[in-house]
């Protein structure tokens, strides 16, 4: 069941997004939508129940959608975040937050209908598994949860936010194994979750829930920048 959470301060706002939802959501797969009309209370509710997607107004009364988002990211909370807004003055803090769509009000229903398959797509590619083999034990982990995989000797080390999986390999396996996720090289040596990333400087990034930078080099820059841009905008990689 896919968690899909609508907050704004406007019942009539919320309605329209539900009507839309039961419109385009995609059939095959079951959703429940819980309704917010308080960032407060929204944010009380997403620590022990976070949500898969989120509509989040703008302009509440009690505070700032931006500021709500930011303090789930700042939780290691990551839902599919479509901000919806009669104001577009907002659009540089958005894409700072990486947001997985704008809308702006009133939201036109055909861009709705395209949207909505998107981030349903972006939930399913989200949590499907790979099987990794380390110490001799079979887990599974969730493509979204791996900020990125390194290989040093042809040790691979995958990192997600909680812990470190270490096996022999080479990492041309995973290139492959995740072609058509948001992944992308900074460094011959290390494969990298666009999805992640919490900044791009000069010659490192810095990946959410982990302390130590990923080095990006020239040789890869340009490349990875494209495809970095291309996520944040919404095109496939």
């Amino acid at each position: 069941m896919i968690k899909i959470a609508i907050c704004d301060d406007e019942q009539r706002c919320i309605d329209d997004i539900k009507v839309l939802l039961e419109k385009y959501f995609p059939k095959a797969l079951p959703f429940a939508v819980r309704e917010y009309r308080s960032g407060e209370q929204f944010l009380k509710d997403m620590k022990d129940r976070p949500a898969d997607i989120v509509f989040m107004d703008i302009e509440l009364t009690d505070i700032t959608g931006i500021d709500a988002i930011s303090a789930l990211k700042g939780a290691d909370i990551n839902p599919i975040v479509f901000f919806v807004t009669s104001h577009s003055t907002y659009i540089q803090e958005i894409f700072r937050l990486q947001s997985f769509q704008f809308l702006p009000k009133p939201i036109d229903e055909n861009d709705f209908a395209k949207d909505i398959v998107r981030a349903a797509n972006e939930y399913v590619r989200g949590h499907r598994k790979l099987e990794i083999k380390a110490g001799g034990i079979v887990k599974e982990i969730a493509v979204n949860d791996i900020r990125c995989i390194e290989v040093n000797r042809k040790e691979i080390k995958i990192h997600t936010a909680g812990e470190v999986l270490s096996h022999y390999g080479n990492i041309a396996f995973y290139e492959n194994k995740l072609k058509g996720y948001p992944f992308a090289k900074p460094h011959k040596s290390y494969l990298v979750s666009l999805a992640h990333i919490a900044e791009i400087g000069g010659d490192s990034i810095l990946l959410d829930g982990m302390t130590e930078r990923v080095p990006l080099t020239r040789k890869f820059r340009q490349d990875f920048l494209r495809s970095f841009n291309n996520y944040v905008s919404g095109e496939r990689l």
